[in-house]
């Protein structure tokens, strides 16, 4: 007599819960690897923006500060004058050596006339202590805040 062994109890309600465990388990699997890059590369892409949004605010800041001291450096009679021409000994006499950059923590000023041309430049490095030259082209590229400055903030 041959005799079939029955399957107890316990395995036929725990293998179909490990059946059902591993499909889930491999579908979640297989989803979340799809989606993997996806989920970081758009993670990466939140945290750019975040970065970018911080340094535009800095950067911002930064300019509203310069044109704060731009204006309150604008409206002094005696630059105002020399930038007009009718100071000529201005810096010689009465602008002390490194005053506008040390009492505004500026790296560089500068002064420029009516016509776009430089005046007076100094650039200022904190950390050696001395002036440095004024790089090439540097002030060409302040040419817009000084047709800014000209056009909103004029006598």
């Amino acid at each position: 007599m041959s005799e079939k062994k029955r399957l107890s109890t316990r395995f036929i309600v725990v293998l179909p819960v490990v059946v059902t465990l591993v499909f889930f388990l491999l579908i979640f699997m297989s989803v979340f690897y799809a989606n993997m890059h996806g989920m970081l590369a758009e993670s990466e892409r939140e945290h750019t923006r975040q970065q970018s949004d911080m340094i535009a605010g800095v950067i911002e800041t930064s300019f509203k500060s310069g044109r704060m001291s731009g204006r309150d450096l604008s409206s002094w009679d005696e630059t105002h004058a020399f930038a007009l021409g009718r100071n000529p000994a201005y810096i010689g006499e009465k602008w002390e050596t490194h005053a506008a950059l040390r009492q505004h923590d500026f790296n560089f000023v500068v002064i420029k006339d009516l016509s776009d041309n430089d005046l007076y430049a100094e650039f200022y490095d904190y950390n050696e202590q001395r002036t440095l030259p004024i790089p090439a082209g540097f002030t060409d590229f302040l040419s817009p805040i000084a047709d800014h400055m000209l056009r909103n903030y004029r006598s």
